[in-house]
């Protein structure tokens, strides 16, 4: 890219590729056979508004032509929900992370607007590259501060905006980290019981060789918290159980699948016994398989009863549960043992949120572990730095002659043609270094799972740290370091004025990899076709969901890159502002597209609170000193005198920083006291709905592979009293309105907490369960008028009279899932 007509060009490239793949998903989104794919997490409101059944044809092809002229409105719908419902449907991580892209457009915006209306005007009339004939200048470098005169005036202009726009970097995250932490406590306060609030993690627990690790653990906590120490769960080591339990799930699912084919063809399956199906005996395969389910059951429990029967499969770690929430507070927050390293305590993760491979590892190997992950993650960077060289080279194609001589003819032969340059200096590039940031993106997580993070959510913080310093090391700084070497042909250690000089002329390369970026990560992303041919090709996809993989935001790799994008920002609004529109588009795409899927494709996996912000905060500010740093460098070519005026910038962005964190970080990582007391206080009170602790306690951080079946099954106290609060609804609504409004009310807001905690266990069940549990659904005595509705709604046949048939016809069909759920989103509306 060479001059501005050069970039037009490259940039309307990518935006068509970009617009013809979001073309692509807005005309794939509305086949109806593709709907259950693209809104498979969608709110029920607008899920059950796209997923109804058709006639074959109309399975695949949407004949309601309207449809078509209003392809892009998933744009309007994805910006309709308001935050608080983003919350609740998506959680607070996923609305906190997409507040980063908004927090980068409130940042870059005014940015944009100063930088283009004063610097690009001073810029284009220095005049300094006007007798320039360097050959790795260009047309957009006219636009930076490379085209100022040495030791000019004009530069003036440039260190007052580098004052303005930290400044106004440092108020707008100020107020964002007062934001998302008031949003952190409110969530904490008002979210329902949970597990993780009543229990500490114990860890490092001592040897003694006269009691058992249990017995040990209940004297411990008797005699500390005599009062309020309610259970504890021991941790074992399950790794041969994890095996055989995965073996049991496989067969199991294959079993369901057969079952549900044979339903639907009444033919019975067969299958081979041999060597992946290819040869050996014919057999049943439903037979087959319940002989293999029944196998593998003895074989887990007799696995089982050896792990809890004998004390040396114990991990010395625990799970203690408390009575109150102010309790295990002060457990997690206070030195249990004189010996800092024995009894070691924190608050525990969430259930689902826990990494159980790495609670299986010694406490006190901790800092080893760390320390030899901090020096293979050196080596790796030092090792990319050989690609990021090669991605150098590549950005000219003299450069290309050189690393590959054999293709000098044919690249002679096609520079002739119009857009083959542009192909050769921007495509390559940003493709061959987006492929080496995936690479890199998987050894990351493989070196950090070897740390010993006992959750997902801190293991995919830690990711997303290393990867955001690869950004800054290896993809930005590292880009400029080779630039230098290679077009310049100088040492830059020999003086830093090498790469003060030379990061102007870097922005074309990396407008080329934002421009690459559009469609290759932000477009791909929402499209997701190769999960889409999967979902289509899977047979099994016809007999139920299962086919629909699960999947979560990636924020090890999204969070990074997003902080990448704002460093480019911020490092360039004062060098080169043009690539400034470049970082706020990608800003904007990214985030209307991330928005659609946290809303309608993507599963929550887990919930931390937001316990990321305080990196991500620290992040933007090293961005901020950065940029400092090297307009500094920068000066230092221009005007050496002038490089004085920038000094107390980085100093006062650094004490911005300790600022901050001393007035907000606590509160991403140490629950109040005071927060947990009032809490149990106000759940004391006769307005709020009651809640069993030991019930909620009983399996939550019992190892997944201990438990079995009838951890999917429905409790039996549940349904009678959902169907005990069913009647007293009924009741009050034919007293009248206006002797019993409040009465149901409270109520409605019972039964859809005791109806929504019944339908998610039936729907999280296996299909045999769902079957087997069809008396307690039909107990709820469902109306005709709500029978009717769900039959409308769903295209159920109209024979099907009660709510037994029904669910026997969506068993069937496969859609038990989303027909249960929409049970459990209208249980009070009939």
């Amino acid at each position: 890219m060479d001059s501005l007509e050069d970039l037009l060009i490259s940039l309307a490239l990518n935006i068509s590729v970009a617009v013809i793949i979001l073309c692509s998903f807005s005309i794939l989104r509305l086949i109806p056979k593709n709907k259950t794919f693209y809104f498979r997490t969608s709110p029920y409101e607008v899920r059950w508004s796209l997923t109804r059944t058709a006639p074959l044809l109309k399975e695949f092809l949407n004949f309601q032509w309207r449809n078509y002229f209003k392809v892009w409105i998933w744009i309007v719908e994805t910006l309709k929900m308001p935050e608080p419902a983003l919350i609740k449907h998506a959680g607070l991580d996923s609305t906190v992370y997409l507040r980063i892209y908004i927090l980068g457009l409130k940042i870059l915006c005014p940015i944009c607007l100063l930088a283009f209306c004063i610097l690009v005007p001073v810029n284009w009339k220095g005049q300094a590259l006007r007798h320039v004939h360097y050959t790795f200048h260009s047309d957009i470098d006219k636009l930076s501060i490379s085209n100022i005169p040495y030791g000019s005036n004009k530069l003036l202009a440039h260190i007052a905006l580098c004052y303005v726009f930290t400044f106004w970097t440092l108020y707008i995250l100020y107020e964002e980290y007062k934001k998302i932490a008031d949003m952190r406590h409110e969530f904490l306060k008002s979210r329902d019981p949970c597990a993780e609030e009543f229990t500490v993690l114990v860890r490092n627990i001592p040897v003694d060789p006269d009691n058992s690790i249990n017995d040990q653990i209940e004297h411990f906590f008797h005699a500390n918290y005599p009062y309020q120490y309610l259970k504890h769960q021991v941790v074992y080591n399950t790794k041969s159980l994890s095996r055989l339990t995965a073996r049991k799930e496989r067969a199991m699912k294959m079993l369901n699948y057969y079952r549900n084919k044979n339903q639907r063809t009444s033919e019975n399956s067969t299958i081979k016994t041999g060597w992946l199906g290819l040869w050996g005996k014919h057999m049943d395969a439903i037979g087959y398989y319940v002989a293999e389910v029944e196998n593998r059951t003895e074989e887990e429990n007799s696995e089982k009863n050896k792990l809890t029967s004998d004390d040396t499969n114990v991990i010395r770690a625990a799970f203690v549960s408390f009575k109150t929430r102010q309790e295990a507070t002060k457990c997690s927050q206070s030195q249990q043992a004189i010996k800092a390293t024995k009894w070691v305590t924190e608050s525990a993760p969430e259930p689902r949120d826990i990494y159980w491979d790495n609670l299986l590892r010694p406490w006190i190997n901790t800092s080893i572990r760390q320390m030899l992950v901090w020096a293979t993650y050196a080596s790796v960077l030092c090792f990319y730095m050989i690609p990021i060289a090669v991605v150098q080279s590549m950005e000219n194609l003299e450069e290309i002659k050189k690393l590959f001589p054999k293709l000098a003819p044919v690249i002679e032969k096609l520079t002739h043609m119009g857009l083959v340059k542009q192909i050769g200096q921007l495509l390559i590039p940003g493709i061959t270094l987006k492929i080496a940031r995936e690479l890199l993106r998987i050894i990351i997580e493989m070196i950090c799972k070897m740390e010993g993070c006992i959750s997902h959510s801190s293991f995919e913080r830690r990711s997303a740290e290393r990867f955001f310093w690869f950004y800054v090391g290896n993809i930005f700084l590292g880009n400029v370091l080779t630039g230098t070497i290679i077009q310049l042909h100088q040492s830059p250690f020999r003086t830093l004025k090498g790469i003060g000089s030379f990061v102007p002329l870097k922005a074309k390369f990396f407008m080329s990899t934002i421009m690459v970026d559009i469609w290759a990560e932000v477009a791909v992303d929402i499209l997701n076709l190769v999960k889409l041919l999967k979902f289509r090709l899977n047979p099994k996809v016809k007999y139920g969901d299962e086919a629909v993989d699960p999947a979560h935001l990636l924020f090890s790799a999204s969070e990074p890159q997003v902080q990448y994008y704002l460093l480019l920002g911020l490092v360039y609004a004062v060098i080169t502002p043009l690539i400034l529109p470049f970082v706020i588009f990608i800003s904007l795409c990214s985030y209307l597209v991330y928005r659609h899927q946290v809303i309608n494709f993507y599963d929550k996996q887990y919930e931390s609170g937001a316990v990321f912000w305080p990196t991500v905060h620290r992040h933007i500010i090293y961005s901020v000193i950065i940029s400092e740093v090297l307009l500094m460098l920068m000066l230092s070519v221009q005007g050496e005198k002038l490089t004085p005026l920038l000094i107390p910038l980085p100093i006062l962005t650094l004490g911005f920083l300790k600022y901050s964190n001393n007035k907000f970080r606590s509160a991403f990582f140490v629950y109040p006291i005071e927060a947990a007391m009032v809490k149990d206080i106000i759940q004391q009170q006769p307005t709020q709905l009651p809640f069993d602790l030991n019930e909620l306690l009983q399996d939550a951080y019992m190892h997944p592979s201990f438990k079995d079946i009838r951890a999917h099954k429905c409790d039996a106290s549940l349904a009678a009293s959902l169907t005990s609060r069913c009647a007293n609804l009924h009741k009050l609504r034919f007293r009248g309105a206006d002797s019993a409004d409040a009465i149901i009310q409270i109520q409605a807001r019972k039964l859809r907490e005791i109806s929504g905690d019944y339908f998610r266990k039936i729907t999280d069940a296996p299909v045999s369960v769902i079957a087997a549990r069809h008396e307690e659904l039909e107990s709820l005595q469902l109306g005709p008028v709500f029978c009717e509705r769900i039959t409308s709604e769903h295209r159920c046949p109209k024979s099907l009279s009660n709510l037994t048939h029904r669910l026997n016809w969506s068993l069937a069909t496969g859609k038990h899932k989303r027909f249960l759920s929409y049970i459990s989103y209208n249980i009070v509306s009939k």
